[in-house]
């Protein structure tokens, strides 16, 4: 799914076209009071195949590892799939993502017709902050 030098928003592009579906995300809490809403990584499982997100540099954006289902993760992964906002989109396709520029991703999950959800990912504490959108 990925070539050398694709950016997060032509990996992501890629998931869009494949009709890619969330089945499962799991995180690696980052550790402190922070925790319980931020991670230090973020494991997003499609079923055309798995992206796991990382903090970036100062800037503010993310990176992303692109892999195959029976790839290890960080090694602390706890499930995520039941926490909000990832349980109103388990089983969704991804349908739109937005590179914002001051770091993070926009996502949609679900057509506009069909009650989208989105929220943002992005960069807090040293950690990746999942927050929803209305």
């Amino acid at each position: 799914m990925r070539a050398e030098g694709d950016s997060l928003a032509e990996i992501f592009e890629r998931v869009i076209r494949a009709g890619g579906q969330l089945l499962r995300v799991e995180r690696a809490p980052l550790a402190g009071p922070a925790g319980s809403r931020i991670s230090s990584a973020l494991r997003l499982t499609f079923d055309i195949g798995v992206l796991t997100l990382r903090p970036g540099g100062n800037q503010g954006d993310l990176e992303v590892e692109v892999g195959r289902p029976t790839d290890a993760g960080p090694p602390v992964l706890v499930s995520a799939s039941e926490e909000d906002p990832w349980w109103r989109v388990i089983g969704c396709p991804l349908t739109r993502i937005q590179v914002r520029a001051a770091g993070g991703v926009r996502m949609q999950f679900r057509g506009d017709q069909d009650n989208p959800r989105r929220f943002t990912l992005s960069q807090r504490h040293g950690g990746i902050e999942a927050s929803a959108e209305g």
